[in-house]
């Protein structure tokens, strides 16, 4: 019936419209009773999608019309609904519950409807009708005819629904199947991978359009498709597209730019079609943050012309290991033009100035040109002051790459890489140590110059720069062994005619070769080298990495920089001595020569390490190490600021070095300027002597450089007593006077200075007739001329006293007053103000409460003697100054550190005391140490870090009794020592604000602690207030009987001490509040002060005895008695167990450096710095 009214409606002349002729098959279809149910293959899957929403017409509930089934004669449901005839859907049986949609089920080949048609017209008329209806809705679909109430009301619920519940997408369709009563058609489909393919076949020529996805079924659900009806998932439909998605302005192509993840134009072009908008005015802030990336660099333009043009220089480094001669850089210069390169190994980077110069100059003498551009990156060895000077002067344009772009300057770049690929495989042919990098490097150049390049047409650079061919037949197998011939005067007949060596280069300037003796690990130069270029000495049996391992040698306490050679045998050589050996034997026989012994057994070979990782055990995670000195002894800082850069020892070495032949001619400009000497003739019977320059660099705190200082000094050494001087005593300041004066200026929070005086000795004018012969690089203007010295110069047996009294004087002429107890203290005091100066040498403490006093003495000083400001000091001889909100802490943390690295032991554990405390060395027990200087150095070094560091006082005196002869034990607990200070290298003495300005002492006594002498050992701690400005440890002249004579002899020796204090305070005006108290932990010995008991004990003490007595009864002091575990001057007398030791360290003041407060700190400086 449906297939004859398709075909009507087909014949109909003129052809109705699609709204009507949908109408008309609505019609027949609501009459057409459907009992078929068509099942699913068991592969197949259904998806059902939505078409059209059925008509529910306009009618209230009440004006509905009623409906009857004919099936099952009841009401509410046609006989086309009825379930009794068609079945009940998922979980409804029978009438119970509210039914639910149906979705009818169909075969992919749908079964036709009406039995008289085919279905091959069936499915070419459905087809034509799905067509035309896909065309009127994508091109009609906002002209829907207002009286056509039921195809639009159809479409227009069909968009409602889409917008509000499902989501469009493209749908191909291959079939016409759909359920009638929910108006959804049906499209057959296999599941993969959790999704429904709808098959659709490749030759399909159906349009796409879009539909709501409703209900996908799988398979196994083809006996029963209601029960899948709740399942919910995606189609992914074949030959699908987005062409419904449109980017119709801007707005929208910022959003699908931004929902896409930020993806290109081309990328958006691809998923939306070609836009008709112009999006270049685009312009997205998030896309460059996220890819920026750099700009391709164009290859070089540049061409030069001739010769030295251009020049590409660039410095490598540092490298981990020093080369033989020290390096540990390299400056590499590349000609633009002939590609020939020079390399000039350097000790340290600041080299790279006056290396430059020098090279730039040889060109001009060598090549009688001037280089027009240089090209170097922004490193501060090529942008500084001696650089841009010496360009300018010239005329030379300086070019320089961008900060982080080493391809602008690539050429050089690329030559590294060239020339470290040469010497690298130089290096492990020969299986040279890694200390030999810079001769393989020197080599690399050397052969690198001679290389045929495409670069120069197949021209070598040397031929490029020289215009003829290298010569190679001087070339040598880098590293091979060599004989060169012994030219030594001093060798007898039986010496060896040639020296073993290995070849590692061509010299400079010289027709030879550069040869490394074996025997005494040094370099020489010789032509009369025979070569055998099979045999490499340094090669060894397994040498997996080519590194060398040098013989074992007898431990050492500090480093040792020297180099040991490898043990050369190769069959050559064995042959010659057992054919020698077996020769001799007769005669050996005859004369009873013993036995030549055998050769040592070959050192062990070591064992490959493993390479696999491992873990640390779990249990670890809950523990924290920590070691303070990791915080500021990394390697690359111990690298930077700890090693200080190699200092010249004579002037030829620094006459090399721009840095050291200005600061050499800034000494000879002061020295005239300051009329030291005059040029006269050498009179008869007079005797001039020597000088030499002195180096030094000078480094601040931190560890950086300063200035690069070169002292003239007078070889003193050769004057007479008598003749060229007479006294040479010069008082310095006491270190007790410098905390004094420190804790004083800190509680009343007077100003600091610091001040140096320049070339302070040369200001002495001398009394006796000295004459110098002239230092190297003085030119003078008649030969045989000698200086006559007008002023003392250092080095001068009487200068350091000339000078002392040279400034004594001046201060005294503007009313300074010069201390009796402390003749390196000078105090002016008014009415208005107190300024007080410590000078030690030629380092100026200046402090006081008046600013305008300060600025008046420094300009006095100045235009005596000239001097350096320094400001608020911050490194006073070797002392640290660090100013803090609530006072001043003092320590030698810069000395501690540098002793730790001299000696090794950064890297060792620390430990929590000095001694262990049951220790007793002998002078003659142990091993002797084979270098004891390094041990009186170390414990030299130690005593002067005693200054700030009461804790160690007592360990330092204990180990400087072994000076003499130091033996292995004794190495060792002062290694013991190190790992101490290694855990509070940053410890120091705090000074603070709040003071009562109260002397007070503690004193104690060891009893017997010398096992050899049997002497007692003496200790006090003296406080000025809560500061600690006094302290001794050291070991009483005679032997006492008992304790109580102990300790009285140690009370003694404090009241000494306090006596000098007062004194000293006296002299600064300052009151003293007696009596001072004294505490000592022995009853015996304050008894004997107070009374005159214990005669037995005390009849042989009669000065002490009445000296401590008569400071008693005068009220000077007042003896207090103080438990020993509280003593604090029991850390001066013995070796105490850890926690005990860090207790008493703390009582005495002594702690690290306080987290900066930067609101304190600017208030401690703004009130202790003058300003101007």
């Amino acid at each position: 019936m449906i297939l004859s009214r398709f075909k009507s409606i087909l014949l109909l002349d003129p052809l109705p419209s699609v709204v009507k002729a949908y109408s008309m098959i609505q019609r027949v279809a609501k009459q057409r009773q459907i009992s078929h149910t068509s099942i699913l293959s068991e592969h197949n899957s259904v998806c059902s999608v939505r078409s059209q929403s059925s008509s529910k017409g306009s009618f209230g509930r009440n004006d509905r019309p009623r409906r009857h089934c004919d099936h099952c004669n009841r009401d509410g449901h046609t006989k086309e609904f009825c379930y009794k005839l068609h079945g009940f859907p998922d979980k409804k049986g029978k009438g119970k519950g509210t039914p639910s949609r149906v979705i009818a089920n169909v075969t992919a080949q749908d079964t036709p409807l009406d039995n008289d048609d085919a279905p091959k017209d069936y499915n070419q008329l459905s087809n034509a009708i799905v067509q035309t209806l896909q065309q009127w809705m994508l091109h009609n679909q906002r002209k829907v005819d207002p009286p056509s109430t039921g195809f639009a009301e159809g479409v227009k619920k069909f968009r409602d629904e889409s917008v509000h519940r499902r989501s469009f997408i493209p749908l191909h369709l291959h079939t016409h199947s759909s359920d009638p009563r929910t108006n959804e058609l049906i499209a057959c489909g296999v599941e993969t991978g959790g999704l429904y393919k709808l098959r659709i076949p490749a030759t399909s020529n159906y349009a796409s359009t879009s539909f709501p996805i409703l209900d996908v079924f799988p398979s196994s659900c083809s006996n029963n498709a209601s029960m899948c009806s709740k399942t919910k998932s995606f189609c992914d439909i074949d030959n699908g597209s987005i062409s419904s998605l449109s980017v119709s302005s801007l707005s929208d192509y910022n959003v699908w730019h931004a929902r896409l993840g930020h993806v290109s134009d081309q990328v958006l072009d691809k998923i939306f079609g070609p836009s008709a908008l112009n999006f270049s005015q685009h312009r997205c802030i998030i896309c460059p943050l996220a890819k920026h990336h750099r700009l391709p660099f164009p290859n070089s333009t540049i061409q030069t012309s001739s010769p030295f043009e251009l020049l590409h220089i660039d410095s490598w480094g540092p490298f981990s290991t020093p080369s033989l001669t020290g390096a540990k850089y390299y400056l590499a210069i590349v000609d633009d033009f002939t590609r020939n390169t020079w390399t000039y190994l350097l000790t340290r980077k600041s080299e790279t100035s006056a290396t430059l110069v020098s090279f730039l100059r040889m060109l001009t003498t060598q090549f009688s040109t001037t280089p027009k551009i240089i090209r170097t990156d922004n490193g501060t060895e090529f942008v500084n002051s001696i650089i841009s000077s010496f360009l300018q002067s010239y005329g030379i344009l300086h070019q320089k790459s961008c900060p982080y772009t080493p391809q602008q300057n690539g050429v050089v770049e690329r030559k590294h890489r060239q020339l470290l690929n040469v010497a690298r495989a130089i290096r492990f042919q020969s299986h040279l140590p890694k200390r030999f990098w810079g001769e393989c490097l020197l080599t690399a150049t050397f052969l690198t110059n001679r290389l045929p390049t495409s670069t120069l047409n197949w021209k070598s650079p040397y031929e490029e720069l020289f215009q003829r061919k290298p010569d190679y037949t001087v070339l040598k197998t880098f590293g091979c062994l060599a004989f060169a011939s012994n030219l030594s005067p001093h060798k007898d007949k039986f010496d060896s005619r040639a020296i073993t060596s290995i070849f590692v280069g061509y010299p400079s300037g010289q027709k030879g070769y550069k040869l490394f003796d074996l025997n005494s690990n040094t370099l020489f130069v010789s032509r009369d080298v025979v070569f055998h270029e099979h045999n490499f000495p340094f090669v060894s049996h397994k040498d997996d990495d080519y590194a060398f391992s040098s013989p074992p040698t007898l431990p050492s306490p500090f480093f040792d920089d020297s180099f040991s050679s490898p043990h050369v045998s190769f069959q050559p050589i064995e042959q010659l001595q057992n054919d020698n050996q077996s020769s001799l034997t007769p005669i050996s026989q005859s004369t009873n020569i013993p036995p030549t012994p055998p050769p040592p057994p070959p050192p062990p070979q070591s064992h490959r390490k493993s390479t696999r990782l491992t873990t640390r055990p779990a249990y670890l995670n809950d523990y924290v190490v920590r070691y303070p000195l990791s915080n500021c002894t990394t390697s690359t800082i111990l690298q930077v600021t700890s090693l200080p850069p190699l200092e010249p020892i004579s002037y030829a070495q620094a006459s090399k070095y721009a840095e050291w032949v200005d600061a050499m001619q800034k000494e000879l400009d002061a020295l005239e300027q300051n009329q030291t000497w005059i040029l006269t003739d050498l009179p008869p019977g007079k005797k001039a002597i020597g000088s030499k320059w002195v180096f030094k660099v000078k480094l601040k705190p931190s560890g950086d450089i300063e200035r690069y200082k070169a002292r003239l000094v007078a070889k003193g050494y050769n004057q007479i007593e008598g003749l060229d001087y007479s006294d040479s005593f010069s008082p310095v300041a006491r270190l007790t006077t410098v905390r004094l004066l420190i804790a004083i200026a800190v509680s009343k929070r007077w100003h600091f200075q610091q001040l140096d005086i320049n070339n302070a000795f040369l200001h002495g004018t001398l009394e006796e007739e000295v004459y110098l012969k002239p230092p190297d690089g003085y030119a003078l203007a008649q030969p045989h001329q000698v200086c006559l010295l007008k002023k003392s110069l250092y080095g001068l047996k009487q200068a350091s006293r000339r000078w002392n009294i040279e400034f004594t004087s001046s201060l005294l002429s503007i009313g300074f007053l010069q201390s009796s107890h402390d003749h390196c203290l000078f105090i002016r005091r008014n009415s208005t103000s107190f300024v007080a100066l410590l000078v030690y040498v030629d380092d100026v403490l200046l402090t006081g409460d008046s600013l305008a006093e300060l600025n008046f003495v420094k300009e006095f000083l100045h235009a005596k003697f000239t001097i350096k400001d320094l400001g608020l000091p911050h490194y006073f001889l070797g002392l640290e100054f660090n100013f803090q909100s609530h006072g001043l802490h003092l320590s030698q943390r810069r000395y501690i550190l540098d002793i730790l690295v001299a000696t090794g032991m950064t890297g060792c554990r620390p430990a929590s005391s000095p001694l262990p405390t049951d220790l007793h060395l002998s002078p003659d027990s142990g091993e002797l140490l084979t270098e004891p200087e390094q041990y009186r150095r170390l414990v030299g070094r130690l005593l002067y870090v005693t200054l700030t560091r009461p804790d160690i006082t007592f360990s330092v005196h204990y180990l400087s009794q072994f000076m003499t002869a130091p033996r292995k034990p004794h190495w060792d607990v002062a290694m013991q020592l190190l790992r101490y200070l290694k855990g509070c290298y940053d410890h120091g003495l705090f000074y603070p604000i709040e003071n009562n300005f109260q002397l007070q002492a503690y004193c104690d006594s060891d009893h017997g602690r010398c096992r050899l002498t049997r002497r007692s050992t003496s200790g006090y701690c003296i406080f000025f207030g809560s500061s600690l400005i006094s302290w001794k440890s050291k070991k009483q002249p005679t032997v006492s009987r008992s304790s109580a004579e102990a300790e009285y002899r140690a009370l003694g020796f404090t009241v000494c001490e306090l006596l000098w204090l007062s004194y000293l305070l006296r002299d600064l005006h300052f009151p003293i509040n007696t009596p001072i108290p004294l505490s000592c932990d022995s009853t015996s010995a304050l008894h004997i002060a107070a009374n005159p008991v214990f005669h037995e004990r005390t009849k042989h003490l009669d000065i002490d005895c009445h000296f401590v007595r008569e400071h008693l009864q005068k009220n000077f002091i007042i003896t207090n008695h103080v438990p020993s575990h509280l003593q604090l001057a029991d850390v001066l007398t013995k070796p105490l167990d850890g926690s005990q030791h860090q207790l008493l360290s703390s009582k005495l003041g002594l702690r690290p450096p306080s987290a900066p407060n930067l609101k304190g700190d600017v208030e401690i400086t703004r009130m202790l710095l003058p300003t101007h």
